[in-house]
């Protein structure tokens, strides 16, 4: 396979998990900067955050963090009632449109990777400890 067609399948991978997070309704400014980091990420992790059902990505108008991940979420642990996740939501991941706008595309890039590599450890690992450096090694063993 040459090059052109791993970028390919890279793309159709970003863009089917885009796709089913509904990304086609959320600012283009968010969507680019959530592409540009998927794309970085290896075909299988790819594929763990598409098939996992429990997993729920919604955009918010204001949120308190620009992206903040939330897991487990289950009767009785509190999450933020301006949120409502569907019923079989275990993570919910919340990307904040005011932050994203107000701040840098780096800084956006960059706390998407810390958040999606917490949601990547805790599918490996429940069981693990999930702090930000334990969260950005799983992000660099996730990227392709």
């Amino acid at each position: 396979m040459n090059e052109g067609n791993v970028k390919t399948t890279e793309n159709s991978n970003v863009n089917l998990l885009m796709d089913e997070w509904g990304a086609n309704e959320w600012p283009q400014s968010v969507q680019d900067c959530v592409r540009l980091v998927l794309k970085e990420l290896a075909d299988p992790s790819l594929l763990i955050l598409r098939n996992e059902p429990k997993l729920e990505v919604m955009v918010r108008p204001e949120a308190f963090h620009s992206v903040w991940a939330y897991f487990p979420i289950r009767r009785g642990r509190s999450i933020p009632r301006q949120y409502k996740p569907k019923a079989a939501t275990r993570l919910l991941l919340v990307i904040s449109e005011k932050h994203f706008a107000e701040q840098s595309m780096r800084q956006s890039e960059r706390k998407l990777r810390d958040h999606f590599g917490q949601v990547l450890l805790y599918l490996s690992n429940p069981k693990a400890r999930n702090d930000c450096p334990d969260a950005m090694r799983e992000w660099r063993a996730s990227c392709a």
